[in-house]
């Protein structure tokens, strides 16, 4: 939620406004009243791909799997003094048994599903989103957004945005400000393999893969 003093100046000719294009409702006048605008989720947008996530699993796997097998036996190695015999043997029977070492590389192989999964999620609802646009005049966004030409566009200067406070769904006041980015529209999907490989390389795998990066080129 932002909010922020109303500009008295409006000059529609310049390179510093924004829009954003409203239909008539309660939710809508509300803010206006209240000179607000109200930050989104990803899950609200009306069009699901525009924040489509992608990470290469077989790429993650592929490491994953290299190092798990180069470096288990000098990782059960260095932690000998940390374990009773009886664990130490335990652990060093299974990487050994085929069928061991296949259970722990599935393991393996599920948190890193599991990191991918959630490392998207907590992006996906943690990150606040408000669409503005640079026209006051476009024909598309006046039928799209409000409400087929039947509602109304707000004009926000750029530095009030940006200079905005930022609260949180409780009103606390949040210290970070409102950042300005285009929209761009492009031929392939966020790519978070990078992300995804160094989480699991952190929280997931310790110590196993921390001599080695995650991806291979």
């Amino acid at each position: 939620m932002i909010s922020k003093n109303r500009s008295r100046e409006i000059d529609l000719s310049s390179n510093e406004l924004l829009f954003r294009y409203r239909a008539v409702d309660e939710k809508s006048i509300s803010a206006l009243k209240s000179d607000t605008l109200y930050f989104s989720t990803p899950a609200y947008f009306n069009d699901p791909f525009d924040t489509l996530i992608h990470t290469n699993y077989l790429e993650i796997l592929r490491n994953v799997d290299y190092c798990l097998t180069s470096n288990m036996k000098s990782y059960i190695k260095r932690h000998k003094g940390m374990m009773t015999k009886e664990q130490y043997d335990l652990i060093a029977a299974i990487w050994q048994s085929p069928s061991g070492r296949e259970n722990l590389k599935e393991d393996m192989f599920r948190r890193v599903r599991e990191a991918s999964t959630n490392l998207s999620e907590v992006l996906l609802k943690n990150t606040r989103i408000i669409c503005l646009s640079e026209k006051y005049d476009s024909m598309l966004m006046w039928s799209h957004y409000a409400d087929y030409h039947k509602g109304f566009c707000i004009v926000y200067n750029k530095s009030v945005v940006t200079e905005a406070d930022v609260y949180a769904s409780d009103d606390s006041l949040i210290k970070k400000k409102p950042v300005l980015m285009s929209v761009e529209y492009v031929e392939t999907q966020l790519d978070l393999t990078e992300e995804v490989s160094e989480y699991v390389r952190a929280y997931k795998m310790p110590n196993i893969m921390e001599k080695r990066l995650l991806r291979n080129h």
